[in-house]
């Protein structure tokens, strides 16, 4: 009895086709390598360059203080001969230079003469002066010098950017008048872009003034700013103004504290969200109550109590119980 054993061959057509699909796929291979080397050095050379130029830049600082006034096209003039580069900041206008070259540029501006225009002080009297100067003109000076010194001290409130000051002095005589003169001023400030001033800088600009010369009331200083818009207009009332002011705080307290209260009785019964409160608030300021006690003749001491404590000797120390 004889056994026959069968093989099976690969046929020549696979053969081929697995010799095809080794080849495309060491080619498939070859390509991507290729291709990831490519990114790689794309990769690198990307990186050196933000290094190189992150190594370069600088951020921009601005060049003087918001409440130094300079001339900003002589500055650019200058900034522009010197290849000095620059921005303007959007918000408040100054002049920005890279942080690096801020001092050069500072150091260039000051040879080429670009001073600040800030408003001369009191130093205007450390000038000399001709044997043959007025009185008047003495006077004159000295009322600038002030001007400009009560400008400077306006310039360190946060708002402002610049600021101006006139005074208008009376001369004074030896005669007494039924009506006196009494001095007056005038202050102009110039704020910063979408800056204001509340209602206590105002008043505080007005007292500032007042109180630096001699015999000023506050009713006769005018601030401005430049949109010509009276900001010292609210405080000529005095303190009718500052009552009214205070009655409507009162006013906004007591609508908050009823829209408050009718909430927290409201929310449990129809859930937050689903009402709204609106208050409107009446109130009489006509009417004062005081209470008063007062006592006839001499008062009378109905008990006195004197306690004293004498100790001798030293106190006792020690563990307690012993």
């Amino acid at each position: 009895m004889s056994t026959t054993t069968l093989e099976s061959q690969p046929s020549s057509s696979d053969e081929t086709r697995w010799q095809k699909w080794q080849e495309k796929m060491r080619e498939t291979l070859r390509s991507n390598q290729k291709a990831w080397l490519i990114a790689a050095i794309t990769g690198l050379i990307s990186l050196f360059i933000v290094v190189v130029l992150w190594s370069h830049s600088s951020p921009y600082r601005a060049l003087y203080g918001e409440s130094e006034r300079y001339d900003s096209a002589e500055i650019l003039d200058v900034l522009t001969q010197a290849k000095i580069a620059y921005q303007i900041d959007s918000h408040t206008g100054q002049v920005m230079v890279p942080e690096n070259k801020l001092a050069d540029a500072r150091i260039t501006l000051a040879a080429h003469g670009v001073k600040a225009q800030l408003p001369p002080g009191l130093d205007l009297l450390d000038k000399a002066t001709g044997l043959g100067t007025s009185q008047f003109i003495e006077s004159a000076r000295y009322r600038q010098g002030l001007e400009g010194e009560l400008a400077r001290t306006i310039l360190a409130i946060n708002s402002v950017n610049y600021a101006r000051v006139h005074l208008a002095i009376p001369n004074r005589t030896l005669f007494v008048g039924v009506n006196e003169e009494k001095p007056s001023a005038a202050v102009m400030v110039e704020l910063l872009p979408g800056q204001s001033l509340e209602h206590q800088q105002v008043e505080a600009i007005v007292n500032l003034v007042s109180g630096s010369i001699s015999g000023m009331p506050t009713q006769g200083v005018s601030v401005v700013d430049q949109h010509g818009n009276l900001l010292s207009a609210d405080l000529q009332s005095g303190e009718n103004r500052r009552l009214s002011v205070q009655y409507h705080e009162i006013q906004q307290r007591t609508e908050r504290s009823i829209v408050h209260r009718a909430t927290d009785m409201l929310t449990p019964l129809l859930g937050a969200g689903n009402f709204r409160v609106q208050v409107s608030a009446t109130l009489n300021f006509d009417q004062v109550e005081e209470t008063q006690e007062s006592i006839e003749g001499d008062p009378v001491v109905r008990s006195e109590f004197s306690k004293q404590d004498n100790s001798q000797g030293q106190l006792a120390l020690g563990i307690p119980g012993a």
